[in-house]
């Protein structure tokens, strides 16, 4: 089964549901599925091959979701880019994937004006006259070939596209309709950019599989989210922690009506206890956690057939087709309620980072992908998340590589040293620090490193709070100590360890 037929045996079953409604405007399945059918005859009279990469570069609409149906079923591969990275963001992605076409909505078009695949297709509108004929047969392709690369952060500080075949992309969404019990009545807000692997397959691809209908939001803003809830009478939200915290922060000064939502899901980031007790609290909804990434998801979490409540701080069980393990550096399985990293294995899992042989190497093994998280099983399989081996960020959902942020910043003339840190952050869970020891002789300000890094950067990567030292704590080895600009700010002052 391809990415394609779970919207056509939907179509074919209930062509005039709405299948999305973006701005009050209904999509019906039919429209969406002939749109799609659009899009692909458009790409393939334009060269595109099978296994051929296009990037899918517009903001959240119905034809988004139309034009991710059509790339795939044209049988290339679809490479989704957020509209919030910068132009020289979007030239590496596209560069590094060796797209042979973008497809680009109007408001974005400029973004892509140096940018040079062999074809750029505007995004129109339902209804253009100028549309294709629409493709009669989706092409054909096996369950191991690529339909997806989904592009995250790497330690070395550039992105990977990490590649998920038709087969991947497939059990994910049988999963999660599976454990949250997705059914043909139900209502689904997505609010957050379809880029993201979380909205566009785990989600809307959940929902289209059902014959569920998707009530679309340009973006995320907790008091429309909280109206569209109330008014389309959402039965299922899944977001990320940021969007649960503002949305209990609007329901405390704003009357709320919740009273149709029978799940509410958040990952992406920690779940911290208090937000789930706010959102009982103040929305009237349980929150159960999940926990996957990109490479892929989900893989914990809580069966909704089984679990009224989650267990704090848990980011639930091995869901049903994964496998998990807790490893310590020499690869063996740690003992209950020991720290190690996190192993997993499942039918969503990536092939490999694209045209990164070492990077796969090093994140597959035996075929478990070592996520480089660390964490520990009670003795009643519940997992709890406790940090990350890797040096990653979780800023409202997005990740954040500070080997990304330290290049940029690194480039100012000015400044000799600088690590990048998260920081508690109460409503986002964590934010950018950056910490900067200036060339002699040099000044700068924080005004100056932020405007610097918002040329540079997706502003969501920017640092919230610069601060200059005279050093850096150092181990033996000259590595920078992180932990105790983390753990112990204090004694990270003037640091030094001997030799």
């Amino acid at each position: 089964m391809s990415l394609t037929d779970i919207l056509t045996k939907t179509a074919r079953r209930q062509a005039d549901k709405p299948c999305v409604i973006f701005r009050d405007q209904q999509y019906s399945y039919s429209m969406i599925d002939l749109y799609a059918r659009r899009i692909a005859a458009s790409l393939i009279k334009r060269g595109v091959g099978l296994g051929d990469r296009v990037v899918l570069l517009a903001s959240n609409q119905a034809e988004w979701i139309a034009a991710f149906f059509g790339v795939v079923g044209s049988g290339a591969v679809l490479v989704p880019i957020n509209t919030a990275l910068t132009a020289s963001e979007i030239s590496f992605i596209v560069a590094d994937s060796e797209a042979a076409a973008i497809i680009v909505d109007e408001a974005h078009l400029d973004r892509v004006a140096g940018v040079s695949p062999k074809s750029v297709l505007l995004l129109k509108k339902f209804g253009d006259s100028d549309l294709e004929s629409p493709l009669a047969d989706w092409i054909a392709r096996a369950d191991s070939d690529a339909s997806t690369i989904f592009y995250t952060s790497g330690t070395t500080g550039r992105p990977k596209g990490a590649i998920l075949s038709h087969a991947a992309n497939v059990a994910t969404v049988d999963r999660v309709r599976e454990v949250f019990n997705f059914k043909e009545d139900d209502r689904i807000l997505i609010s957050g950019s379809l880029s993201f692997i979380y909205n566009s397959v785990i989600n809307a691809c959940s929902a289209i599989s059902v014959g569920a209908t998707i009530i679309l939001q340009e973006r995320f803003h907790p008091g429309e989210a909280l109206e569209a809830i109330a008014k389309e009478r959402i039965t299922v939200l899944m977001s990320v922690p940021t969007a649960y915290v503002m949305m209990t922060e609007w329901a405390s000064q704003h009357a709320i009506d919740m009273s149709s939502v029978r799940i509410a899901v958040a990952s992406g980031a920690s779940l911290p206890p208090t937000v789930i007790t706010r959102a009982r609290e103040r929305l009237g909804v349980e929150l159960f956690e999940a926990w996957g990434m990109t490479e892929g998801t989900p893989i914990t979490g809580y069966d909704a057939r089984e679990f009224k409540r989650g267990v704090p701080e848990s980011a639930g069980k091995a869901l049903p087709g994964c496998s998990v393990r807790i490893v310590g550096d020499d690869g063996l399985d740690v003992a209950p309620n020991k720290v190690g990293e996190l192993v997993f294995r499942s039918q969503s899992n990536m092939t490999g980072y694209f045209r990164r042989e070492k990077e796969t190497a090093e994140t597959i093994r035996d075929g478990w992908i070592y996520s480089g998280d660390l964490a520990r099983r009670d003795v009643s399989d519940f997992i709890f998340i406790v940090g990350r081996k890797k040096d990653m960020i979780i800023r409202g959902g997005a990740n954040i590589y500070p080997a990304e942020l330290e290049e940029v910043i690194l480039g100012l003339s000015q400044v000799a040293e600088c690590a990048v840190i998260g920081i508690p952050d109460e409503r986002y869970g964590e934010t950018v620090k950056a910490v900067i020891v200036l060339s002699p002789g040099h000044q700068f300000t924080e005004d100056k490193i932020i405007a610097f890094c918002e040329a540079k950067l997706a502003k969501y990567k920017v640092p919230s709070v610069v601060e200059f030292r005279e050093a850096l704590p150092k181990g033996p080895t000259g590595k920078i100590l992180k932990r105790l600009l983390v753990e112990s700010p204090a004694q990270a002052e003037g640091y030094q360890a001997s030799c």
